[in-house]
């Protein structure tokens, strides 16, 4: 999962702090390769992603009521 934030000071002068992240699929916190005050470059290796859901039973959970109640499904 990739979460972004901005960072820096708006037009507002609402200041937002670097809060970026990348959690592996594991629940591994990622952290970048290099940190700056601009944002971090983070290296993914999407062979190990790949290779973890495959093994994950995701459609065991998928729960198709819930989509079929927001509308996300077509019959």
């Amino acid at each position: 999962m990739i979460g972004v934030n901005r960072i820096g000071v708006d037009g507002n002068g609402i200041k937002f702090e670097k809060s970026s992240m990348i959690v592996a699929p594991t629940g591994e916190v990622i952290c970048p390769n290099y940190e700056s005050a601009e944002p971090g470059i983070y290296e993914i290796d999407l062979n190990d992603t790949c290779q973890y859901c495959d093994k994950f039973p995701k459609l065991r959970d998928k729960r198709l009521s819930l989509y079929k109640q927001l509308g996300l499904t077509h019959d």
